[in-house]
């Protein structure tokens, strides 16, 4: 995604009907990319404010981030 708002770059965040599917995109991001530009670039490219990007940060940090579709198949499993 970023390599192609890189090659044709737009002035506005990504359209989106679901935000917590924006968050989820940007935290499997930033637990698989460590370069702080290009997490930079992502959170730019989704439209996320410092605050909401740097609460995602903390929650991949800290082990606690699990996609929403993993948990409610883990939730529904028994």
């Amino acid at each position: 995604m970023v390599a192609g708002v890189q090659a044709l770059p737009s002035e506005r965040p990504v359209q989106w009907d679901t935000p917590e599917e924006l968050a989820d995109l940007f935290s499997v991001y930033v637990g698989r990319e460590r370069g702080e530009d290009k997490q930079a670039a992502m959170q730019a490219l989704l439209g996320l404010s410092e605050a909401d990007a740097a609460s995602l940060k903390d929650l991949v940090a800290s082990g606690a981030f699990r996609l929403e579709a993993e948990a409610e198949e883990a939730e529904s499993f028994f």
